[in-house]
């Protein structure tokens, strides 16, 4: 099971309004927020929870509207998260709650005054009385118990979250911290101890300045920067530290534009989206599982000492480095040894290459994870369209559950964690809460257990009231969603599952294509039928947000 130091909050939209406007630096300009959205509050019939943030990393996403109508593009409210239906000319942006008072009913949000982006531009103009929308935050870092040192990391858009920290101490160990500006006008105050260190440096020695530190034996790493300049930590806490991912916290808080001279090794000036096409998907994929990728990083080398090195096919490497430096994957450098025909140099990893190696989320997409196999049984989406063929079981012997189950525990509780900031809302359906003993199965089990936990849960054999499938069904085809439906034994079945709507967007498309190919085509009227025909009624259904749908069932 994953580690996850976090804990969620429900997702709620938010009308809130500007009460004061500071310039706390020349760049950093401090606005405070009020309103009565940020208490309890109703919309909709739904009673709204007062907003909450804990972590001082929490983020807020503020919504903007190219034409000016923000009320079009705002997401819909569910009881305990939302749903962001596919629209034009909605802009969104992520900040971190500098200080939130609840007594006071304040919301403080930091902007750094540069850039012409939808959020810095409303920050530029705005004064009191102004509107803002606000969604979230839906979880708050929790620091983990043995760590004996803090080490923050960060540039200019990292202040507010670093600033928090200081204020509000989560943790009594202290805290190295490095921070990259361009200009010292950005510098701020910090509630600094003794034991604490602070390093203001240029935006090229930040990765150094980290690395020369006087590292603790079990540190605790949080960063918050430009993307790709955080790729080298990345690579050096995972390759080099071999940091555990329970006490690291990266995050690519934005994203700059390459200048033409930053894309020499990217013809095309392609980004992570072009390699979700088949060829390049299918070449980054072959370069993952091969170790290609990890040689290059460890030694560059040419075409064919890499062939050597990794005992592959000399002549059938050559087309593949081709492509990868042509994407971006790999660049080539001085003259050596190559193939005819092929690049000429040494190959190093360029810049989408070391996103691939450094990011996990990326790199899953590639690897030897089920989501990647799902994406290799589209190869017979044909034969599922003609004759109902389970694509992945042509292409790799096995259901995908059968997968998940065994060896891929960690990815299939990854895949539903969503679940974990929609789960409270079980507690609004009448079923659920009136009921004394609920079992939960599934691999989200763990965030609708935390959700339920005024409830007594019971295991599945010792007569429950409700049966509560838990993503149980969402990975199995439907002959085995029928199995585990018939061996539900409780008077009552609560199933939640996450439904891709049927969208012409291409991300939401391409998501239920994926699910298609893992367990068949099935809608929220085909989840139905399955419990139908093994003899339950369906009496509620409520949309909990973020795709998942809560189906309550009695026996027919």
């Amino acid at each position: 099971m994953s580690h996850r130091n976090f804990t969620t909050h429900p997702i709620v939209v938010r009308r809130l309004e500007v009460c004061r406007v500071v310039d706390v630096t020349p760049r950093m300009r401090r606005i405070t927020l009020t309103g009565s959205q940020l208490r309890e509050f109703e919309r909709g019939g739904m009673r709204m929870p007062a907003f909450a943030s804990t972590g001082f990393d929490d983020h807020v996403k503020l919504v903007f509207a190219t034409n000016g109508d923000v009320e079009s593009v705002l997401p819909v409210q569910r009881a305990r998260g939302i749903d962001w239906l596919p629209c034009e000319g909605r802009e969104t942006r992520d900040y971190t709650p500098r200080r939130f008072d609840a007594e006071a009913g304040e919301l403080e949000l930091d902007f750094v005054m540069h850039g012409d982006g939808p959020a810095a531009s409303w920050a530029a103009r705005a004064k009191p009385g102004d509107p803002l929308h606000t969604v979230g935050p839906k979880s708050s870092i929790v620091l983990p118990e043995d760590i004996d040192r803090v080490v923050l990391v960060g540039d200019e858009t990292a202040l507010p979250a670093i600033g928090r920290f200081f204020d509000e101490r989560p943790t009594a160990v202290g805290a190295d911290v490095v921070i990259a500006v361009g200009d010292e006008a950005a510098r701020q105050e910090f509630a600094l101890r003794d034991e604490d260190t602070l390093s203001w440096v240029t935006p090229e020695a930040l990765i150094p300045a980290v690395q020369a530190l006087a590292w603790a034996e079990r540190p605790f790493v949080w960063a918050g920067a430009e993307s790709r300049a955080l790729l080298p930590l990345r690579r050096w806490l995972k390759r080099e530290k071999r940091h555990p991912k329970s006490h690291t916290d990266i995050t690519g808080y934005w994203h700059a534009e390459a200048e033409p001279e930053q894309v020499e090794d990217a013809a095309q000036g392609v980004g992570v989206e072009a390699l979700l096409s088949p060829v390049p998907w299918f070449a980054v994929r072959a370069a993952v599982r091969v170790g290609l990728l990890e040689s290059v990083e460890r030694a560059p080398g040419t075409v064919a000492e890499l062939a050597e090195r990794l005992e592959l096919q000399v002549d059938a490497l050559g087309p593949l480095v081709d492509l990868l430096v042509g994407l971006g994957i790999l660049g080539s450098g001085q003259a050596g040894d190559s193939v005819p025909g092929g690049p000429v140099g040494r190959l190093r990893l360029a810049e989408l290459g070391e996103l691939v190696l450094a990011d996990d989320h990326v790199r899953a997409a590639f690897d030897d994870t089920v989501e990647a196999r799902a994406i290799e049984a589209l190869l017979y989406l044909p034969e599922q369209l003609r004759d109902g063929v389970d694509p992945f079981v042509r292409a790799h012997g096995s259901t995908a559950a059968t997968l998940l189950e065994s060896d891929h525990c960690d990815e299939h509780a990854e895949s539903v964690i969503g679940l974990d900031f929609v789960a409270s809302a079980l507690c609004e359906i009448a079923e659920v809460r009136s009921a004394h003993r609920i079992a939960v199965t599934g691999p989200g089990a763990r965030a609708v257990s935390a959700a339920l936990e005024a409830q007594e849960l019971v295991e599945a054999d010792c007569e429950p009231e409700v049966a509560l499938l838990a993503s149980a069904l969402g990975h199995r085809v439907d002959a085995d969603a029928r199995t585990v439906i018939r061996a539900v034994t409780a008077p009552r079945m609560v199933v939640v599952e996450e439904m891709p709507p049927r969208s012409t967007d291409p991300e939401e498309a391409e998501h239920a294509l994926i699910a298609m190919a893992t367990r068949g085509p099935r809608e929220l009227a085909g989840l139905r039928a399955l419990a139908e025909a093994e003899g339950w009624r369906q009496v509620s259904h409520t949309s909990l947000g973020w795709r998942y749908e809560a189906l309550v069932f009695d026996r027919a």
